[in-house]
């Protein structure tokens, strides 16, 4: 399982310690919790969200239990500073997909696109990936979301009919709402850097997710990449090339 954000050598001369260790609770009513030494917040994602994960060439590893709940977790706490709420329930006329990019080294993204009746829109979310007080005391213990930094855009713009089916086509040419297609992977990789890109999806009141580390620009996972880059090219980010992995 990876840990995504582990170290700052490159920049500091020194490892980060991190705590990924929150823990999932569930009161009488199913309300799902998140919890660790310092404060409490709501789990965002539906059970079985992160019962797989995809590699950068998609293949599959299934997430043990206590890996699933980290997850939940850790990926509710960045939804949290990105002031990003469940996608669920949605209204069955709500077509809405959510790109969160969260790189090792670079400033986290979430870009949101909905439609609903004649409306297409995209909310594109950027905050800075370490916070002030955080770069002058790097020994601060991370916990999930914690140490973020300033926002660097929020903004909301309008696509037409005919972007919104470019994205359609992307996310079909992708098979995005298919889960038939993987293969296993052999052995269980620990990914020590890199990048999340989770893609949701919401239509006809389903929702669907995938997980990918990193995925690489040939292969299997070029589809999928090329759907969620087209959302960063539809929110205007002007991203360098090496800062996309």
């Amino acid at each position: 399982m990876r840990q995504w954000l582990v170290c700052l050598a490159l920049l500091l001369g020194a490892c980060t310690q991190i705590h990924k260790g929150p823990l999932l609770f569930e009161d009488a009513l199913g309300t799902r919790t998140c919890r660790d030494d310092e404060t409490t917040w709501p789990d965002v994602f539906p059970r079985h969200a992160f019962s797989f994960e995809l590699g950068s060439n998609f293949a599959i590893q299934f997430m043990d239990e206590r890996s699933q709940l980290l997850e939940h977790c850790w990926s509710s706490g960045i939804a949290r500073k990105m002031q990003e709420d469940s996608l669920l329930p949605a209204p069955p006329d709500l077509e809405a997909y959510r790109f969160t990019w969260v790189r090792s080294f670079d400033d986290y993204v979430v870009i949101r696109v909905e439609h609903r009746g004649p409306v297409y829109s995209l909310h594109v979310k950027v905050r800075a990936l370490y916070s002030a007080d955080w770069l002058a005391n790097p020994h601060i213990v991370l916990t999930p979301g914690h140490g973020i930094g300033d926002w660097l855009t929020d903004r909301r713009i309008l696509l037409t009919p005919s972007q919104w089916q470019e994205l359609r086509r992307r996310l079909e040419q992708a098979r995005f709402w298919l889960d038939n297609r993987y293969r296993t992977e052999p052995e269980v990789i620990a990914y020590m850097d890199g990048a999340t890109w989770m893609l949701e999806g919401v239509r006809g009141g389903s929702y669907h997710m995938l997980y990918v580390h990193s995925p690489h620009a040939e292969g299997p996972a070029v589809a999928f990449r090329a759907a969620c880059l087209y959302l960063v090219e539809l929110s205007g980010l002007s991203i360098p090339e090496d800062q996309v992995y």
